[in-house]
């Protein structure tokens, strides 16, 4: 019997892109100094962990059909 790989190469990817940020934003590394896009924007505008969140659920949004199919 074969095995069947239905998987998407580029929600993987970016699934463990938007972890690994996450895991950035809760441990900087020390607490006296972090990265600028590591900060959350204070009212106006966004950086780059403003993203992490909805860009995890995104792929989740992506991957709940393809799930679904099996």
């Amino acid at each position: 019997m074969q095995a069947t790989n239905n998987r998407w190469d580029a929600l993987d990817v970016l699934r463990g892109l938007t972890i690994l940020l996450m895991l950035m934003n809760v441990t900087p590394g020390s607490w006296e100094t972090n990265f600028s896009f590591l900060v959350h924007a204070k009212w106006e505008g966004w950086t780059l962990i403003d993203m992490v969140a909805p860009a995890f659920l995104f792929v989740i949004g992506c991957a709940m059909p393809l799930s679904f199919e099996r």
